[in-house]
């Protein structure tokens, strides 16, 4: 090793008595965070591999390290407005009971969320977790996302309108549209989110243009962990029908494969016409708010951008 130069490992947050450790995640870290959330549900690397490529390490990204181990992971995401998204929220069975997951989510980073004065998001799985958020650590609950998923076809959608692919388009026209839709506008982070999103790997990505040439409709579609399934978010359209048009064309090049998204409850309109084309309820987040409520939902977003690091 050449002198003068220290090896710097990812920042600790906080060390307990008992010698469990909550600190920062590392890109190796995040693979172990995403084989759990992998035995949950339909699930995309994406969802993670692209929040930590573009922010800034800071305190978003969270690991519970107990004698050398990996045991609990959350990810706490300022996306703008003082408004964060929370998720990967897990404990290793093995170590349950042991407050490892209250002291990496409860404690040490909510206090980084109070001293941000943020407002906090979660979708929590119906279930006993979800009932403890309330009960126990006083999150307010708003109302319900939907996890949906169909089989890609032609939905027999009828547009008059224009849909092109997404990087065909000024990056600048795609921000300004995304900016009404999103939590927050003009952030550099999401900017720079937005240009990875549209260029992942094996991806599809359109907007909706009217007939001025202005944006109406964004959508992306992505690969899923598991084989021959994908998942599609965001999914905004000024109308239910750009949006179906969008999803229509989203699900185009991948006919017969397997679909999934995220809705607000709130959109019946929305959840009324894409249940209409054969999508089912898979299971229900119950979106709970900690330090205020953000009031983000917005009826134009038709699929959230992802339940994992994104919920808007």
């Amino acid at each position: 090793m050449s002198e003068g130069h220290e090896i710097v490992g990812p920042e600790v947050f906080k060390t307990y008595d008992d010698g469990y450790i909550v600190r920062a995640m590392t890109s190796s870290d995040a693979k172990i965070a995403q084989n759990w959330n992998t035995g949950m549900y339909t699930s995309s690397l994406y969802d993670l591999d692209v929040p930590l490529r573009v922010f800034p390490r800071g305190r978003e990204f969270y690991i519970g390290e107990y004698e050398g181990t990996v045991v609990a992971s959350w990810v706490q995401i300022p996306w703008g407005n003082g408004v964060y998204y929370g998720s990967y929220y897990y404990v290793h069975e093995d170590y349950r009971g042991k407050g490892f997951g209250t002291r990496l989510r409860d404690q040490v980073a909510y206090g980084h969320l109070l001293e941000a004065n943020g407002k906090l998001c979660i979708d929590s799985v119906e279930g006993p977790v979800a009932e403890k958020n309330v009960s126990k650590f006083g999150y307010v609950e708003a109302f319900v996302t939907r996890r949906l998923c169909g089989v890609a076809k032609d939905f027999g959608v009828k547009y008059n309108s224009t849909i092109v692919e997404a990087n065909s388009i000024p990056f600048d026209e795609l921000i300004s549209f995304d900016n009404k839709h999103f939590v927050s506008s003009d952030n550099p982070v999401r900017k720079k989110f937005l240009r990875e999103w549209i260029n992942i790997p094996d991806c599809a990505a359109f907007v909706a243009l009217d007939g001025r040439g202005q944006i109406v409709g964004f959508g992306q579609r992505r690969p899923a962990i598991q084989a021959k399934n994908h998942l599609i978010g965001p999914l905004y359209g000024v109308d239910t029908n750009t949006a179906m048009a969008l999803l229509q064309r989203l699900c185009q090049d991948v006919t017969g494969e397997k679909i999934s998204l995220d809705i607000w409850m709130p959109n019946e309109e929305g959840v009324e016409a894409i249940e209409s084309k054969g999508f089912q309820k898979v299971f229900e987040f119950r979106r709970m708010y900690a330090n205020g409520n953000p009031q983000e939902y917005k009826p134009t977003v038709y699929a959230l951008t992802n339940t994992d690091t994104c919920g808007f």
